[in-house]
């Protein structure tokens, strides 16, 4: 029974695996025709053990999504990666890089020979999937002397990128979000996490926003009901953060 967790991390290995890597991942688990009913079921019931999502789907299809929404993100990242580390200002040009361009290529830092045979094995819908981004590519060249058409993409897609947790929904247990500055000090992300947790609130997911060398950082935590993030938004702005 085909099938891989939509989980990981960009350094290969399992020293770099965590306990809770595969909690709350999408699990895609791709049976056949040929597959014995009774395997798809032990892996069914051992993908819900570890605690991840099955998602049941025909194996030609996730070639066609996972090109979408994996394989060529990579591609797109080693060659945004490609573009700063040939230039002849790539020193200047890293110096500069903020969050944006870090988070873009951070999985351009994956091993190379398993990327390589990632696309390699899906080269098809792969090259599919590129077609339809050199497409939007060239609208979005086109749009350079157009600011009402680049407008018109750029709420296009944002209002599809806002989208994401919604569409997320349908599988996922529901995140909560909120946004806290934290100073630039030790020990600032464990005491918002006591601070939380003696609330009685849960934090379900957590993420750097921006780190800077001076002058702190923001995360996102996500909590598990709305309830949760205005107890914890009440708990953390009367400590003094700021919240939004």
């Amino acid at each position: 029974v085909g099938g891989h967790p939509m989980a990981g991390r960009e350094t290969p290995g399992v020293q770099h695996a965590f306990a809770g890597l595969l909690e709350s991942a999408v699990w895609v688990v791709t049976p056949t025709a040929d597959s014995d009913p009774d395997a798809v079921a032990a892996l069914l019931d051992l993908v819900r053990g570890v605690g991840a999502y099955p998602f049941e789907i025909a194996p030609g299809e996730h070639d066609r999504l996972v090109a979408r929404v994996s394989h060529v993100p990579y591609l797109l990242a080693v060659a945004l990666t490609l573009v700063v580390g040939r230039h002849a200002e790539r020193e200047r040009l890293l110096f500069l890089s903020a969050g944006g361009f870090r988070d873009l290529t951070r999985v351009a830092s994956g091993a190379p020979a398993m990327s390589r045979d990632m696309v390699a094995e899906n080269r098809e819908s792969v090259r599919a999937a590129l077609t339809e981004v050199r497409a939007v590519l060239d609208e979005l060249e086109a749009a350079l002397d157009a600011p009402d058409a680049m407008l018109a993409r750029a709420r296009e897609a944002k209002i599809a990128r806002d989208a994401l947790p919604v569409v997320k929904r349908a599988l996922l247990p529901p995140l909560f979000d909120l946004v806290v500055a934290l100073p630039d000090r030790p020990l600032e992300l464990a005491r918002l996490a006591t601070l939380l947790g003696d609330a009685g609130v849960n934090i379900r997911d957590i993420e750097v926003l921006k780190v800077r060398g001076t002058g702190g950082e923001a995360m996102r935590v996500g909590v598990g009901s709305d309830d949760d993030r205005e107890r914890a938004r009440a708990v953390l702005e009367a400590r003094g953060y700021r919240v939004r």
